[in-house]
């Protein structure tokens, strides 16, 4: 099994987000999960068993939140890389399924964890060096612990399930989301018959 659980976080308005800012949250939100694959995909291939990956994405990979919806942050830049990190994942179950190795993406909503602070704190230079910040463990008031992941993700390996959804509560946005796109469909369907009429 490979698990791939890494992330940063960039608290920055889209249009004035930096090339440094952006550089820093792919490179480490998806090149480390291509890299990481790409080693040990090929390790479990050989031994011919099947296995399974698991990569971390966010529930940011389901559904754009708004600041106003995400405690005032901006999250587009990480919103983007997560968005990649489900379309790897998804693309990459695809590949691996003939081979017995299943892939499955978690997109947990909020976990009491300290990412804000470790994200600026062990930024490398090449992305504009470390910066301090306050602790946030705790402070978010209902977030899922940590170790209460776990279960989800064992039940998705169990059953070789795509997504890891560890927020049910969350629904109502990603279904929201879905609704416009249904909506987004219904419009050009009835658009390409009226021009085919």
């Amino acid at each position: 099994m490979v698990a791939n659980n890494v992330g940063v976080i960039v608290d920055s308005a889209l249009v004035e987000s930096t090339e440094q800012q952006w550089g820093w949250a792919f490179e480490f939100n998806v090149m480390s999960i291509v890299r990481s694959c790409r080693h040990l995909v090929p390790r479990i291939r050989a031994h011919g068993r099947g296995g399974h990956v698991v990569n971390t994405a966010s529930m940011a990979a389901l559904f754009a939140g708004r600041p106003d919806q995400v405690g005032g942050v901006h999250l587009g830049v990480y919103t983007a890389t997560k968005h990649a990190v489900l379309g790897y994942s998804e693309s990459l179950r695809g590949e691996l399924e003939a081979d017995g190795i299943g892939v499955s993406c978690m997109c947990p909503g909020m976990v009491d964890s300290n990412l804000m602070a470790t994200s600026l704190r062990n930024r490398p230079r090449r992305y504009g060096g470390p910066e301090e910040a306050g602790d946030t463990a705790g402070l978010i008031p209902g977030a899922m612990d940590q170790e209460d992941l776990g279960p989800y993700v064992v039940a998705a390996i169990e059953d070789n399930r795509l997504h890891v959804l560890t927020h049910p509560s969350a629904r109502p946005l990603v279904d929201a989301r879905y609704e416009r796109l249904r909506a987004d469909f219904e419009f050009f369907t009835a658009l390409e018959q009226d021009d085919d009429g």
